[in-house]
Formats: C-alpha cells, structure tokens, sequence
C-alpha cells in the first residue's frame, strides 16, 4: 500500500484539484445503497476482453497526474487486469447521506478509501468496530467485504477517491504467481496470459474463500 500512501506526501493537492475541478459526470450508485444521495465517478472501465488497464472516457485527460500514479501502482493494475474484481473511482456524498450497511463481492481486494474534500463529522465502520471518522488527506484502508456502512452528517459534500488493490493476504499459490506475473512488469503478452488463467480461478475464489484462508 506504499505507492498510494506516497499520494498523500508527494501529491494530494494537485490530485485534489483535479477531483474536485472536473466536469466529468457523476453518476447515481447503481444498487441503491443510500439513504440520500450517493453518485460516483468511475475511472476505469472494467472489460475482462480488454486484459490491460483502460481508462473511462476522457478521464486521463481531466485527470492527468492521478490516472499517472494509479497506472504506475502495480497491485492497482494487478487488481484490475488479473482478478477484474477491483476499481477506481470518485465517490460524492451529500450532506446527511447515509450508505447503509453492505458487503463487497469478494475478499480478494483491499479497498481504500482517500479523503479528498471532507467536512467534519463523516464516518466510517467497518464490521464490529466503533465509527471510524474520515478527514481530509487521511487513508482508510479495509477488506470491504467485511459488512460496512459510510455516513456524511456534515453540512458540505464529502468527496473521496477509492482505489482497490489486491489483498495481500493471498496465500494461493497459482493465483499469487498471476498477480506477480504483472506485478513484475513483464509486458502486455504476461498481463493477457494472467488475466485468461486467472479469470475462472479468481471468479471461483472470491466467492469460496473465507478471509482465514487467504
């Protein structure tokens, strides 16, 4: 996790600014999750056939310096190409939001959380702990597929940049040697040979492992 840590120390102003300036469309979280109004801001397109790392429409070009770094941090790309589990986006709360309690799909991935524009009083819990509060410039990193629940009780927008990355807790073997296949930067023909092998392996994974067995 020390590439996106570095965001914070070499880069978050002109990362937020970025954010924060776009004119890229918001969407409305598509499962319904809150009470209030959720929209969120997707920068990769998540296509298995592609078997690289694609950006979104126009999104490099609105966001030049983050879409930089997330492409030079390889257990992001790992992520994306060789599991097709995991994202990167923009996540917008409204004042008084509520997301309600949910679980992501899988335990492969680790999902943290960057405050990019955060009022006072956003919270976070993440299965049995105490509420957790979210700041400006802060990390929150978590195994998502634990149950989770977000809330905005300031009075201005809460806007946080999500990035996922594969879990480093991955014991399988096979599967660990396809991250590394791309973790190690052997070109496109080793990022499409581990993104084939490790498409049925992963799918079957995320939904048989339990966070013990990882």
């Amino acid at each position: 996790l020390l590439p996106l840590l570095n965001i914070v120390n070499c880069c978050f102003l002109a990362i937020k600014e970025e954010v924060v300036k776009t004119s890229l469309a918001y969407e409305p979280e598509p499962e319904g999750l809150a009470d209030g109004s959720w929209n969120v801001l997707s920068l990769v397109d998540i296509d298995r056939s592609a078997q690289k790392l694609v950006w979104k429409d126009g999104v490099q070009e609105a966001m030049p310096e983050l879409t930089a770094i997330l492409s030079n941090i390889t257990e992001f790309k790992s992520c994306v190409v060789v599991l097709g589990v995991c994202d990167a986006y923009i996540s917008r709360l409204t004042p008084g939001t509520h997301i309600k309690p949910h679980c992501g799909p899988t335990n492969l991935r680790i999902r943290t959380h960057l405050g990019i524009d955060v009022p006072e009083d956003c919270f976070i819990r993440v299965a049995d702990s105490l509420p957790s509060r979210m700041s400006e410039g802060g990390f929150f990193v978590f195994d998502d597929a634990y149950e989770h629940e977000v809330w905005n009780n300031g009075t201005e927008m809460r806007i946080n940049l999500v990035v996922d990355v594969f879990h480093p807790g991955i014991t399988n073997r096979r599967l660990l040697n396809e991250l590394r296949g791309t973790r190690h930067g052997h070109g496109v023909a080793e990022e499409k040979a581990s993104s084939s092998q490790a498409s049925s392996l992963s799918s079957s994974l995320s939904n048989n492992i339990s966070h013990d067995e990882l």
